[in-house]
């Protein structure tokens, strides 16, 4: 309990104030000692100098710090000759080679304490992270599982809706059902694809991604879209150059769920993908012409809370957050000047 308060103002500190609170403890020891030293005219009192030593060790929780040491060796000296005064003179060489034997115990015993110190705190710290990250990872796991398990029973009855409807009126616009009762069926198997792959984020390694296979993983994206997009009577333009990045194969699912994205919901009829060289990143553009994106939804659009909202089951808009920012780029959503939305991916060139 006293240890994590200790921490918590500890940490608050700048190393100035550190530094300052280390020689504080130090003066303060030696008058404390000096005085015994006089009360019980000894010279034992001075091994009361090792516990401002380790007491001081831990303001320096984050790294090892030499002013410990130091100080005590100093206040060693100090109080020696405060209290030894001419006898210390008069036995200089053996008074310098004790004060100099200790100085290495100080030094020895106050490295060996402060790196240990410097070693619980990491070890706490870690654990703390771990298990709120832990925490963190169950509740969106049991949000995703929620939210899946919500419209995969939504899917689930339009379906079966569909096909009642077929069962009681066999003859009756029996392809346009059937075609409805398909599409459901697809956006069930869409809604198990993304889960799975939400659940197996952490265990995906990031890799260098060549320019050539980025050209191929988006062509391939966009050749899969294209006849989707031709029944819907949506044009799709493409203007993509590759270049090295940071990524994965999980690529390919960004782009096609931005496609999809645009193909269900934008209620649009041209899309444009296209890719810019940038500085440091590779920065892939999908924008439509379709009916945007309010202003007070795109700041939370990518949020998994927000997924709720969506029609489609909307892991596919917090998939993409989740992919780019594990391979340390970064997606914003803006007006297009075509009239839609604008969706930017920033890749990290490798």
């Amino acid at each position: 309990m006293f240890g994590n308060y200790f921490f918590k103002f500890t940490r608050k500190l700048s190393r100035t104030k550190r530094n300052l609170f280390t020689i504080f403890i130090f003066v303060t020891f030696d008058f404390i000692v000096f005085a015994l030293c006089v009360f019980l005219d000894s010279g034992y009192p001075l091994f009361l100098l090792f516990f401002p030593l380790f007491l001081a060790n831990c303001f320096y929780f984050e790294s090892w710090s030499f002013l410990p040491p130091i100080l005590a060796s100093f206040s060693l000296l100090l109080v020696s000759i405060l209290y030894y005064s001419q006898f210390f003179f008069d036995r200089i060489f053996i008074s310098i080679f004790n004060w100099f034997i200790f100085s290495i115990l100080f030094f020895v015993s106050g490295f060996i304490s402060g790196k240990l110190i410097v070693y619980i705190h990491t070890l706490r710290y870690e654990r703390k992270n771990a298990v709120i990250k832990r925490k963190k990872a169950d509740k969106k796991k049991e949000f995703v599982n929620s939210l899946f398990t919500h419209d995969l029973r939504n899917h689930l009855q339009v379906t079966k809706g569909y096909l009642d409807l077929i069962r009681e009126n066999p003859d009756e616009n029996l392809l346009g059902k059937l075609e409805k009762a398909d599409r459901s069926i697809e956006r069930i198997l869409n809604l198990t694809k993304n889960m799975k792959k939400i659940n197996s984020l952490e265990q995906i390694d990031i890799e260098k991604v060549h320019a050539n296979e980025l050209e191929s993983y988006l062509n391939e994206v966009l050749e899969k879209n294209r006849e989707k997009a031709n029944i819907e009577g949506i044009e799709i333009e493409a203007n993509i150059e590759g270049r090295d990045v940071q990524g994965s194969a999980l690529i390919k699912d960004v782009l096609h769920n931005l496609l999809q994205n645009s193909i269900q919901h934008a209620d649009c009829e041209k899309i444009t993908v296209s890719s810019k060289n940038l500085d440091d990143t590779l920065r892939i553009t999908v924008e439509d012409d379709g009916k945007g994106i309010p202003d007070e939804e795109k700041e939370s659009i990518f949020n998994i809370d927000f997924s709720k909202k969506l029609n489609s089951g909307g892991l596919g808009l917090y998939l993409i957050k989740e992919i780019i920012e594990m391979y340390g780029g970064k997606v914003k959503i803006k007006d297009s000047e075509l009239g839609g939305a604008r969706f930017d991916i920033y890749l990290k060139k490798n």
